[in-house]
């Protein structure tokens, strides 16, 4: 009996219970769960016609997830320069679709991906998670039917077009928040940050480039995409952050807000638009189209670098400003005009928490986040020079 039970304890350890696989135990090292680590389908259609024939398929995809229009990533980047590598490293299962047209490898995608959801859901089977790789020519009228399809796939999608003018477009259902955007120009270093820190392992110190999923997911915090630059020994401050602007724009606040809330903690509030805008305030109105006066107040969340500042807000504007994590200005609702300045050595993180009372346009009434717009030049010529037409 004790020779049977000390057989089948070596047939279990010989099968692998009991012992972690190296992909385990990275992902154990960095507080991953294996299950957590999606499939990868990297799409990159290659243009039979001009980009502009594509721009309305692409464009209808931003509902999906996030619009990174300064990320171009070439198939032979993505294949040979780090990330692929990373995600083999990592346990993932390499598979290039290739010799077939665009349509058919659709048709072959949604069933390898139906039967692989069937195995994990159904049959309760855990697989080595799957990179699939698919870059063909594609006419505008085949990726317009064919892209419903794939973006329905159950995976961690990378939409991008072969053709530097397209955005990139990052999906991952209940992951990457849907509709935002993003200015920020990236590098194909932050994707192998992003790929690593998804699969459980750490970036390669060669890399120089930080993980962007949470800017992706709108969870934890963000770290400057750029690494500190040196301004020289003389210099007081030895190092500059990169500035990158975030801007957060919530309506569905609470009737009753005691306070200022913690815009960040995304469990309790999920902003209608979220932008990031590789530049420090004053901000462009251009690149916050999106904000404008509601009916109902409205929440902003402003993060940003800055040195000085010199805050002025209308009456009925609550405000919190923190500096490195540390509140230094706080006002509720004032009935008067408020004033307040911010005069540091260097580049500090600032953040604000600001609510505006309805009906009020956040670039009219903010001057000091957003650049005024240039007032139309007046006509210099004489009233009575005027040509009168009928």
């Amino acid at each position: 009996m004790i020779k049977q039970y000390f057989l089948f304890l070596s047939f279990l350890f010989a099968i692998g219970w009991g012992h972690a696989s190296p992909e385990q135990n990275i992902l154990e090292m960095t507080g991953q769960a294996e299950g957590a680590r999606p499939d990868i389908l990297y799409l990159a259609p290659r243009l039979l016609l001009p980009p502009k024939a594509y721009t309305k398929t692409l464009a209808s995809t931003a509902k999906y997830g996030t619009v990174l229009p300064h990320a171009f990533l070439t198939e032979s980047a993505f294949c040979s320069m780090g990330p692929l590598p990373v995600l083999s490293t990592a346990g993932y299962r390499i598979l290039p679709i290739r010799d077939v047209s665009w349509v058919e490898a659709t048709q072959r995608l949604t069933e390898i991906f139906a039967l692989r959801q069937k195995t994990r859901y159904e049959d309760g089977i855990q697989q080595a998670p799957l990179c699939v790789i698919l870059s063909e020519e594609v006419k505008p009228d085949e990726l317009a039917d064919t892209l419903p399809k794939l973006l329905a796939l159950d995976a961690l999608i990378f939409l991008a077009p072969q053709e530097e003018t397209l955005p990139l477009t990052v999906i991952w259902k209940n992951y990457v928040w849907p509709t935002q955007r993003s200015e920020q120009s990236l590098r194909v270093e932050h994707w192998v940050a992003t790929l690593a820190e998804i699969a459980g392992l750490y970036p390669p110190a060669s890399s120089g480039a930080v993980s962007i999923l949470p800017m992706l997911t709108g969870s934890g915090y963000q770290r400057p995409l750029e690494q500190p630059l040196l301004l020289g020994p003389t210099a007081a401050a030895s190092q500059k952050v990169a500035p990158c602007t975030m801007i957060c724009s919530y309506t569905q606040l609470p009737e009753e807000i005691p306070w200022v809330p913690d815009f960040t903690d995304q469990s309790k509030l999920k902003p209608t638009e979220r932008l990031f805008v590789s530049s420090t305030v004053p901000i462009d109105p251009e690149a916050v189209s999106g904000l404008s006066a509601r009916r109902s107040p409205q929440g902003l969340y402003i993060r940003t670098a800055l040195a000085t500042l010199d805050l002025k807000l209308p009456p009925q504007v609550s405000c919190v400003v923190r500096v490195k994590g540390h509140s230094l200005f706080s006002v509720w609702q004032p009935e008067t005009e408020t004033s307040w300045q911010l005069a540091c050595p260097d580049l500090q993180i600032v953040e604000f928490f600001l609510i505006l009372p309805p009906k009020m346009d956040p670039v009219e009434a903010l001057p000091f986040l957003f650049v005024s717009k240039p007032e139309a030049e007046a006509d210099a010529t004489p009233p009575e020079e005027k040509v009168k037409t009928p």
